[in-house]
């Protein structure tokens, strides 16, 4: 049985939010990772095992479609949501058919934010990914 916490991968420009969703991450028992561009998250995937990565969708350098498409060619096993304060169904179409696991509107809450996770370590858990 697998008892290794779930690995989660944030990726946002947003200090405070990185900090504040690292902090409430760590203390629900997930081992996290954070990135300050969709080029850092691509480096840290590179050398660690991410069971989700968590995306801001509006960044500079790399937007979150663009992020998305690598982690999903490169990274195939890892569960990604994206996380926009603006959606449009243009937008979130696009990050389906790209192979967003979910996403998440910000202003982000707590609840939200941790129904989503465990909703997709659940289904990795029955996929026997995890």
């Amino acid at each position: 049985m697998n008892t290794r916490k779930p690995h989660i991968l944030i990726i946002d420009d947003e200090p405070l939010l990185l900090k504040a969703l690292d902090g409430i991450l760590t203390d629900e028992g997930y081992k996290v990772f954070i990135a300050k561009s969709g080029p850092m998250g691509l480096e840290i995937l590179s050398r660690e095992t991410v069971d989700v990565t968590l995306i801001d969708m509006w960044m500079p350098e790399m937007d979150g479609l663009e992020t998305l498409e690598i982690i999903r060619k490169e990274h195939p096993d890892t569960s990604t949501v994206l996380m926009s304060v603006h959606w449009n169904k243009q937008i979130a179409l696009k990050a389906f058919q790209l192979g967003a696991a979910s996403f998440i509107q910000k202003p982000i809450t707590l609840d939200n934010l941790l129904e989503t996770i465990e909703d997709i370590i659940i289904k990795r858990k029955e996929r026997k990914i995890y």
